[in-house]
């Protein structure tokens, strides 16, 4: 895979909020609805719920 596993390129990424599920780092709690730039400090490697966003997706089917 050619994509950066980030939140930049999740699938969750609702642009101004985090719609994945997992723990934060901080202090335990579900990481949905956490603001999205929060979520960029606390995962830059992307979190465990990770997936691609469709974007990213097609863009890397059409870069093969």
């Amino acid at each position: 895979m050619k994509t950066d596993i980030s939140c930049d390129t999740c699938e969750f990424n609702a642009g101004t909020v985090c719609m994945g599920s997992g723990k934060r780092m901080d202090n335990g709690k579900d990481i949905y609805g956490m603001p999205i730039e929060e979520a960029k400090k606390m995962f830059p490697n992307g979190c465990s719920d990770w997936g691609i966003s469709l974007l990213d997706y097609i863009e890397e089917q059409e870069s093969n």
